[in-house]
């Protein structure tokens, strides 16, 4: 039997609690193509370049092996040759890390085609819960500068502006044109940042706003697969919680309208799908071409806190497929949860494959990998 390695480990065990099982519908064919056990550790998809498609790890530090004290990430470029070529090496993003890079439009001042990227001001586990940065790469650089930098805002977390995800940017046309928004989990507060670096509290998803708290996961315009809410500015996430407090063992979105600022409208949105990551097929993915894809992630809390020991993930994660009147069905199954993304370039789907969390807890193994669906051609 062929022994993998990397770094000078074996990680033929990785690779077995890490088996390629996925199964998608008749006329089209899937493939692996990086395995787990190889560089990535997690891995989140992000946008077709010219050559392949960007990629974007949480994990991954300068040495092998977990220095809570040193920064972790790495950005990548996939290309069409299935290599990996390096725009920024492991770790050497500084404290920041990459978590979900953007890439700015035209419309966002004059840092159109620059990268945003959420980052911490402090490495580690430990940095997770202080203040975050909104990070800047220009375009050709591998180097981040600090764009913006989330204020204490509220009581929830002790106003603590951690664990913050990247929104979107506001649409072109839109009262929010030129803005950013980007969200703190810790605080469970939505800010909005301007082309000038400049960073306003937008809305506080807690007391004295709401009874009850919602941890903001996600904020986005709603797709066209949401009928009469189609293009509307959504929050994401689940209620009764944050970062710092436990949640239910099965992670549950629900969806609600940003109108502006600090007003909420705590009624959510029923009867449709989106996830934690999504993408729309071109017509050119054969008779799914424009459905909406997104992950039921399984039995795995998309914010699990991992264990050195922990075993192999269930195989119990599915994409779904949404068409444009809101009828969902499952178009893979057989892949393990964690949190799972997609980018289309041509006719072929990538699915990056999460898996257990390099950033919350104790499980720092290279456990990510990539997929590819195609039509059969």
């Amino acid at each position: 039997m062929t022994t993998d390695t990397r770094d000078g480990q074996d990680y033929s065990w990785l690779r077995a609690q890490c088996e390629f099982r996925m199964t998608v519908p008749e006329g089209y064919t899937a493939r692996e193509v990086i395995p787990a056990g190889g560089p990535l550790y997690d891995p989140q998809l992000c946008w077709p370049t010219e050559d392949g498609l960007i990629v974007s790890d949480i994990g991954g530090q300068r040495e092998p092996g977990w220095d809570p004290d040193a920064g972790h990430g790495a950005l990548y470029e996939l290309r069409h040759d299935d290599t990996l070529r390096t725009i920024i090496a492991p770790g050497e993003g500084g404290a920041g890390s990459f978590l979900r890079p953007k890439l700015a439009p035209d419309h966002f001042g004059k840092w159109g085609g620059h990268v945003f990227i959420a980052g911490q001001s402090k490495p580690g586990r430990a940095g997770a819960h202080h203040q975050h940065f909104l990070y800047r790469l220009a375009p050709g650089s591998t180097q981040v500068e600090v764009f913006a930098k989330l204020p204490h805002t509220g009581t929830i977390g002790d106003g603590i502006p951690g664990a913050m995800m990247p929104g979107c940017f506001g649409e072109k046309g839109s009262e929010h044109e030129g803005y950013f928004f980007a969200q703190s989990m810790m605080n469970c507060t939505v800010y909005r940042i301007s082309a000038d670096g400049d960073v306003e509290p937008f809305i506080t998803l807690g007391p004295p706003t709401l009874e009850q708290t919602i941890m903001p996961l996600l904020v986005f315009y709603a797709p066209p697969h949401w009928g009469k809410h189609a293009g509307e500015l959504i929050v994401a996430g689940p209620r009764g919680t944050s970062y710092t407090e436990r949640a239910a063992k099965r992670f549950q979105l629900e969806y609600f309208r940003l109108t502006r600022a600090g007003e909420f409208d705590p009624t959510p949105i029923e009867g449709v799908t989106y996830g934690t990551n999504t993408a729309i097929a071109p017509e050119s993915f054969g008779r799914y071409g424009g459905y909406l894809f997104s992950a039921d992630e399984g039995t795995t809390n998309a914010m699990h806190t991992t264990k050195i020991q922990d075993e192999a993930l269930p195989y119990d994660a599915k994409i779904l497929a949404t068409d444009l009147d809101g009828n969902t069905e499952v178009f893979a199954e057989g892949l393990q949860g964690g949190s799972t993304s997609f980018t289309f370039v041509g006719d072929k789907m990538y699915i990056g494959s999460l898996r257990k969390s390099y950033a919350t807890g104790e499980y720092h193994e290279p456990d990510g990998s990539i997929y590819e669906v195609h039509p059969e051609r």
